[in-house]
């Protein structure tokens, strides 16, 4: 005699059912919020474009300099102060430390960039200083105190073999001038 199979019910199917369509739900949010925060910061990215060009800024420096800068510029919050890579919440400051380590890195840019392929120009913030010249080694900092601002080469261009060609570093200096002179393109104010 055969093993009869019995049907499911119908209540183990519907349930079958819902646990299957929530999986799905669950799927589809969380690719969704994926590709709405890609999104998101496509947009955020060409509105910085946006925003440099309408302030007086060269767009096409700006794009260059994007990719191969990394500055990280902390906005004062009260007594806090937060990298510029945080919610972009109050202006950053520019303290002639600040503008000293634009003039350093936009030196080594004319030179040829070796020492950013090694380390990164900041500034710190110890005790009562709250803006001291701080340079290093990427993945190093001060022993005491926090870098609030820093320029150096994004991860690709660190390493020796993929410089950045004259032609960039010539685009990073004029951004990095236009910033210097101009606070404003970065949301900046004098300290």
């Amino acid at each position: 005699m055969s093993a009869m199979v019995e049907a499911p019910s119908a209540y183990a199917g519907a349930a079958e059912a819902v646990r299957t369509v929530d999986a799905d739900i669950v799927s589809m949010q969380t690719t969704y919020n994926a590709d709405l925060a890609k999104l998101k910061l496509l947009r955020a990215k060409a509105q910085e474009i946006i925003d440099h060009a309408e302030r007086g800024g060269d767009a096409e420096s700006f794009v260059v300099a994007q990719r191969i800068l990394e500055i990280r510029w902390g906005r004062k919050l009260g007594k806090q102060q937060r990298y510029g890579d945080s919610p972009r919440t109050g202006p950053v400051r520019v303290t002639g430390e600040v503008t000293s380590q634009i003039n350093a890195a936009i030196d080594e840019l004319r030179r040829d960039g070796d020492y950013m392929t090694r380390g990164y120009f900041g500034v710190k913030q110890y005790d009562q200083w709250d803006s001291q010249v701080e340079n290093h080694p990427y993945n190093y900092g001060p022993r005491h105190g926090s870098i609030w601002f820093s320029i150096g080469f994004q991860r690709p261009y660190r390493d020796a073999e993929n410089r950045p060609s004259e032609d960039e570093r010539l685009a990073c200096i004029r951004y990095l001038t236009a910033v210097r002179d101009n606070a404003a393109l970065m949301g900046g104010e004098s300290a």
